[in-house]
């Protein structure tokens, strides 16, 4: 019995580490961001945007160690509004930019008023850093917005959610050691 409980507990260790998510969460999941231009009722949007993980690197699929966001953004006014894909970028608590953002699909369509466009997104750590040397106490996410010739930016931060309901990594729940 003992050999069967030391078994199981190795096996339940290993199948964590095998995970391809690193445990990092982040909140608000999901955050919403009024983007619009000022006086323009016809220029307004609403963005939705989770921080979804951080994926660890793949040699396999050829993928390094990322942060990956979903970004939804819906027109809520009447001119189209598009997503600037090169106006993406991700940094850590102490300001340290990831790399690049690898956007799926790769491509911005106008969305249309009363219609929305979802894209994945993601960014790699930075080069020659690994997770354990950034501080992730939260991220902040950068995006822009064009309605017309008009370009909106915004941004929000993201604070790191710890087990145990946000309480920090030596919060312990009541009862125990």
């Amino acid at each position: 019995m003992k050999n069967l409980l030391s078994t199981l507990a190795a096996a339940a260790l290993a199948s964590s580490c095998g995970s391809t998510w690193y445990a990092h969460r982040f909140v608000p999941a999901p955050l919403e961001a009024q983007v619009g231009v000022d006086g323009d009722s016809s220029a307004q949007a609403r963005t939705l945007v989770t921080i979804r993980g951080i994926r660890r690197a793949s040699a396999s699929a050829g993928r390094p160690a990322q942060v990956e966001v979903r970004l939804r953004l819906e027109n809520l006014g009447s001119t189209p509004a598009v997503l600037d894909l090169s106006d993406l970028s991700l940094v850590t608590s102490d300001l340290e930019s990831f790399g690049p953002a690898v956007v799926e699909p790769p491509t911005a369509d106008p969305v249309a008023a009363g219609e929305y466009a979802i894209w994945d997104v993601s960014f790699p750590l930075p080069a020659g850093r690994s997770l354990g040397e950034l501080d992730l106490q939260g991220v902040n996410l950068k995006w822009s917005v064009r309605f017309g010739d008009v370009r909106v930016t915004t941004g929000a931060t993201f604070q790191r959610r710890w087990p145990g309901d946000g309480y920090g990594p030596y919060w312990l729940p009541y009862g125990y050691p």
